[in-house]
């Protein structure tokens, strides 16, 4: 998001700005203000200072902030599945070392192997719902990369 309130702000204020576009080798699209290497699409950003953006210019902005948008969305989604994959290991951690008690009944025992195996479950529905929403976020990419109809 602070890389498209750079872009908003930048393009409103310039009325002739450089942009290049580029894409890594993992297909990523970045956007600078320098050249990035064999894969720099120059995108130029001219607007007029009375009317802010013109429609050309606009379409080409909206366009890269919907990558952008994309980008960020995928971002997220795979930074919140890595905190909770973590505390899932914490809990199986916890579980596990609480199991190695040797003064635990076989009562206790089973109770501590039902909760690791509810943990296990829980951790592969939510790398399910994890692996659709993922999913989805990289067609949306996928979709904003697409060269948009003239």
């Amino acid at each position: 998001m602070k890389i498209y309130m750079l872009l908003v702000i930048w393009v409103s204020a310039a009325a002739h700005a450089q942009v290049y576009k580029c894409v890594d080798e993992a297909g990523a699209t970045q956007f600078s203000d320098l050249p990035c290497g064999k894969t720099t699409e120059e995108v130029t950003i001219d607007a007029p200072a009375s009317s802010g953006i013109n429609m050309g210019a606009s379409m080409v902005v909206s366009d890269d902030i919907k990558i952008l948008e994309a980008q960020e969305h995928i971002y997220k989604i795979k930074e919140v599945f890595a905190r909770r994959s973590e505390d899932y290991e914490l809990q199986d951690a916890a579980l596990a070392k609480r199991l190695q008690n040797l003064n635990l009944s076989d009562e206790e025992r089973a109770e501590l192997k039902h909760q690791m195996l509810d943990n296990t479950h829980m951790y592969f529905e939510e790398k399910k719902k994890f692996d659709r929403e993922l999913s989805q976020a990289q067609l949306e990419l996928w979709n904003a990369e697409k060269p948009s109809d003239p």
